[in-house]
């Protein structure tokens, strides 16, 4: 039911997003040439003027000039809209606008030269008076310079609309409002992640996936600064870099994020031939909207390829995953030439939905997890304390130190002294979430210490690549060595326990070794309340993130524990 109303939720968001970055108007009004001429004339603005050796403005403008005219010749139609009407235009240039030779607007100052011209803002628009729009034939005449535009943008940037001037207004408003939305969206998003990430668990999945929202909604930042602020001309070009290298960037940061977020083999393998691909795209494709567009395919298409993989290995979330990515990869090979300037944003934002619901998922059952860890940790600190002072040990005990009052007095205040001195170290640490390894070690050998007056024997306990600063769950290597007692027998003096580290970046390795007798071969930390206890302990500090693995090697109970790696100094205490 709850993964039904998401798939609505996103559908109806995804098609209203279409809908309005779809929205456009137009007059009655019939353009019937566009035309060009390289030079400046000011008696080009005539409509009586013969243009007829004039150049279809199809054919694209020669690199090597400057100042140009452009003709538009319409006709407007008798039933035409009553409203006033404006000429919307986007051209990179400096440039003034004639209507029948009549001047309406200046953008910028037209000039002879770099010196002279002043850039004009890249959007514009010039209302036309309503006794001006009449029936009939008229010429648009554009003076236009651009000796401020790098030249290969001259020849192909030229867009011109005529639309009545209120209701494109309201259709400009209405096509803001989603792109608004989305924008604010993605930062809280991107924000939220990024916090959780250095506050509450620094996984690099929340890492990519904060920074892959905050790089689009960067790139819608950098797409609406242009509607909705505005800037000259000659920052045209900075403003395609920066959208170039974004688009890199977020075309990179998607595959790289469902590598890690699906636990995928051969990160590093995949992240170097990914962005080999998405390399050469950028220096053989010409063209920033054709690089654009060739980027983000790739892509997708290899998203795709790792979700559908994912699917394969039954990875959670993945079929929802390759639903969405699905649907975008369609999207963008449809609608080829308007994929980036209209259905970019919204098509990814169905990317975002899909994982932060995936994300939030994990997160509740990570919660989830953590708080039932709590309660069972509780409940078995309880049955351990219990256990530790169950009747036969302490009958075992007074008799002990009843026996060791006549014939050793010292002896027992000794071993009376390690017995209150290990009750109270647990007492000190039961209630605690992580201590330093420093404690954990210093209670083994309180616990050593009081076995070795029960058993009259010596137990020794030897450690290996053990540095403070080291943060454990208390009192699980303390069970294992409880554990080790209560199924065997040892009669070897001394015996002797082995506890070693192995320390990555990332992790900790801590490999625990336990003598075992002849009696006692078939026993593993498989079963039993101290299992239950580190795994409650462990849970409760690390989520998933760790491995228990018992087993027999040789005379040796071999336990390896591996948790994440936590901030310590590197002094070494053994």
């Amino acid at each position: 039911m709850q993964t039904n109303f998401y798939k609505l939720l996103i559908t109806s968001a995804l098609a209203l997003s279409f809908s309005l970055f779809a929205c456009s108007t137009s007059a009655s009004v019939q353009i019937n040439q566009t035309i060009y001429k390289m030079g400046d004339n000011t008696n080009w603005s005539s409509p009586k003027l013969d243009d007829s050796d004039w150049v279809s403005y199809a054919l694209g403008l020669p690199e090597d000039q400057n100042n140009y005219w452009v003709r538009i010749k319409l006709i407007i139609t008798e039933n035409s809209a009553v409203e006033q009407q404006a000429i919307f235009t986007s051209i990179l240039g400096s440039y003034e606008i004639y209507w029948d030779n009549i001047k309406l607007s200046t953008n910028g100052a037209v000039g002879k030269s770099n010196q002279i011209e002043v850039p004009g803002s890249i959007n514009f628009q010039t209302p036309i008076q309503e006794k001006l729009w009449t029936p009939g034939k008229h010429v648009i005449s554009f003076r236009i310079s651009n000796y401020h535009a790098p030249k290969k943008l001259r020849t192909h940037y030229f867009n011109i609309k005529i639309a009545p001037h209120q209701k494109t207004n309201d259709d400009y408003l209405r096509s803001i409002l989603i792109p608004l939305v989305i924008l604010g969206g993605l930062i809280l998003i991107g924000v939220f992640f990024l916090l959780l990430h250095f506050r509450y668990a620094r996984k690099t999945t929340y890492i990519l996936f904060s920074s892959l929202c905050l790089f689009i909604a960067a790139l819608l930042i950098v797409e609406l600064w242009k509607p909705i602020v505005g800037y000259t001309y000659d920052w045209h070009i900075y403003r395609l870099y920066i959208v170039g290298i974004t688009t890199f960037l977020i075309c990179l940061l998607l595959p790289i994020f469902f590598i890690y977020h699906f636990k995928m083999k051969y990160k590093k393998q995949l992240t170097y031939i990914l962005f080999v691909i998405l390399f050469t795209i950028t220096f053989v494709v010409s063209g920033f909207d054709k690089m654009s567009s060739y980027l983000t395919q790739a892509s997708l298409i290899f998203t795709f390829t790792l979700a559908s993989w994912a699917v394969f290995l039954k990875k959670y979330g993945a079929k929802n995953a390759l639903c969405s990515i699905g649907i975008v990869l369609f999207m963008s090979m449809h609608f080829i030439d308007s994929f980036q300037d209209r259905y970019f944003f919204p098509s990814f934002s169905l990317i975002i939905i899909t994982v932060l619901v995936s994300l939030i998922n994990q997160l509740s059952r990570v919660q989830q997890q953590r708080n039932q860890a709590k309660l069972l940790s509780a409940q078995l600190e309880i049955s351990l304390l219990k256990r530790s002072i169950q009747p036969h040990f302490i009958l075992n005990t007074l008799t002990s130190i009843e026996q060791w009052i006549v014939e050793s007095p010292e002896s027992a205040i000794e071993f009376i002294d390690a017995l209150a001195e290990e009750f109270q170290q647990l007492n000190n640490i039961s209630n605690k979430q992580l201590i330093p390894i420093e404690d954990e070690l210093e209670l083994c050998r309180s616990h050593l210490k009081i076995m070795g007056f029960r058993h009259d024997l010596q137990f020794k306990l030897c450690t290996k690549n053990i540095v403070s600063g080291l943060m454990i769950p208390p009192a699980i290597i303390h069970t294992l060595l409880e554990n080790s007692f209560t199924h065997n027998q040892y009669t070897v003096n001394p015996t002797t326990f082995f506890i070693s580290c192995s320390i990555t970046v990332d992790s900790l390795e801590f490999i625990i070794k336990s003598p075992t007798s002849g009696s006692s071969l078939g026993t593993s930390l498989n079963t039993g309340t101290g299992k239950k206890y580190i795994e409650s302990r462990l849970t409760e500090s690390f989520a998933n993130s760790w491995s228990l693995i018992s087993e027999l090697q040789d005379d040796f109970w071999v336990t390896v524990i591996k948790i994440p790696n936590k901030p310590q100094s590197n002094r070494p205490i053994l």
